[in-house]
């Protein structure tokens, strides 16, 4: 397979993936926004930001190597090719730090979900209860 055509797949494939991944994070930004005032500042920073500064990385990235590859094809010259190697990394650690960021703040969202229904409903419980107790020790 040319290298060209090897180099367009992977920029292409780490560009579906930042776009999948940065999707993610805006979705799971917008579905706590209204619970901003419960988070953390910086994760709510984090979910606003990220998105933005991964999507620059990897367009970055996606133009350092594209020109990279643009300049091969034009003089077939492999020491060129090193900038392409540069944009392909700076596009995979930035797919890397928005998904891993998206994983992390997920579950921890989700955890603080479970517990604040545990809360509600041990609440709920404790109040059913608390008549009877009160009449039990009036007895």
């Amino acid at each position: 397979m040319n290298i060209l055509v090897m180099g367009h797949l992977l920029l292409g494939f780490l560009t579906a993936v930042a776009i999948l991944v940065n999707l993610q994070l805006v979705r799971l930004g917008r579905r706590y926004r209204s619970q901003h005032e419960m988070l953390p500042p910086a994760v709510a920073s984090l979910l606003i930001w990220l998105p933005l500064a991964a999507a620059v990385m990897v367009a970055g990235g996606v133009a350092l190597g594209e020109s990279s590859l643009l300049s091969y094809h034009d003089a077939q010259d492999v020491g060129e090719l090193s900038w392409f190697v540069v944009g392909a990394c700076l596009s995979i650690f930035a797919d890397l730090c928005a998904a891993m960021t998206w994983i992390t703040v997920r579950e921890a969202l989700k955890v603080t979900d479970a517990t604040d229904d545990l809360e509600t409903a041990l609440v709920s419980l404790g109040s059913q209860d608390m008549p009877s107790v009160i009449e039990r020790d009036e007895q």
